[in-house]
Parts: structure tokens; C-alpha cells; sequence
């Protein structure tokens, strides 16, 4: 071996080493810092708030509050409904073709979930 001459094999293997420690290091501070769970958690919240919807209450003798919410999909959410003097709640249906709906006539609470 010449003076000053370093072989390829060293540089590799040096190479190697340093890659394998670097990449050990990376795996054991992304699970300290939990960045892949805020990874995950940031990415769906992305998601939903890119698939909302927008649910809208339509009452008849009385008022929804809020009139209308947007809804993550697959989530839940409520209305308040109040009913206009004279009338009541009892007996009232709730339709929606795209989420579970039901209604707590007691407390007028309308529960909308499973949005698709």
C-alpha cells in the first residue's frame, strides 16, 4: 500500500458503519420525540378536514341551532331543535340519506353521525 493511500474497502466500510449508526440514531429519536404519532395524527386531520360535509337541519314549526355544521366524514355531531309556541316534539323524525340521525325528543338534541 502506497503512503497516503487509503483502500476503497476502508472507505466503504466506514461508509457503511457511519450510515447504519446514523440511521439508528434517526430511529431512536423519532420514537422518543412520538413525531411518527403527530405524523400520523397532522395527516388525519388533513384528511377530514379535506372530506367534510356540510349538514343542514330543515324544521318545520320550530328552529335548528346551529341551521347547519360541517361534519367530518365518519363523524358525529349535534343540533339543538326548539319548537315554535304551540307546538311540540314529540313524534318528531328525523330523515337523512347520507348519516345516522336521532333525535332526543326531552331535550330536543339531534345526534347526526357515520357522515358519508
Amino acid at each position: 500500500m502506497k503512503k497516503g493511500f487509503v483502500s476503497m474497502t476502508v472507505v466503504y466500510t466506514f461508509l457503511v458503519v457511519f450510515l447504519l449508526l446514523m440511521s439508528t440514531l434517526l430511529i431512536s429519536y423519532i420514537n422518543r420525540s412520538n413525531y411518527s404519532g403527530k405524523l400520523a395524527s397532522d395527516t388525519k386531520n388533513y384528511l377530514n378536514s379535506k372530506t367534510s360535509f356540510t349538514v343542514q337541519m330543515d324544521v318545520s314549526n320550530g328552529i335548528a341551532s346551529p341551521a347547519s355544521k360541517n361534519i367530518a366524514m365518519g363523524g358525529t355531531d349535534t343540533f339543538t331543535i326548539t319548537s315554535d309556541s304551540g307546538y311540540t316534539l314529540t313524534g318528531a323524525t328525523v330523515s337523512c340519506s347520507q348519516a345516522t340521525a336521532s333525535i332526543n325528543e326531552s331535550t330536543g338534541v339531534v345526534t347526526v353521525s357515520n357522515v358519508t
